[in-house]
């Protein structure tokens, strides 16, 4: 099984819904994804958010949240 580029994934998912949350490792490439956040915003007026998680100080992963999701 190979794995996908974030480009593959956002063409495929958003073509579902404009709400689409990314869970991705913790290597992945910021410059990337903010190529797909300012295309996204083009689309649908909506920004991204990226969440870093960590355990005990150690980087675990990043979620990238494509759409109208409310945070506080």
């Amino acid at each position: 099984m190979q794995p996908y580029g974030i480009g593959q994934l956002y063409t495929e998912f958003t073509a579902l819904s404009n709400d689409v949350v990314l869970y991705l490792p913790r290597t992945s490439d910021l410059n990337e994804l903010a190529v797909y956040a300012k295309k996204h915003q083009k689309e649908s007026g909506k920004k991204m958010e990226v969440a870093h998680y960590c355990i005990r100080g150690v980087s675990k992963a990043l979620c990238a949240y494509f759409g109208g999701f409310e945070f506080t």
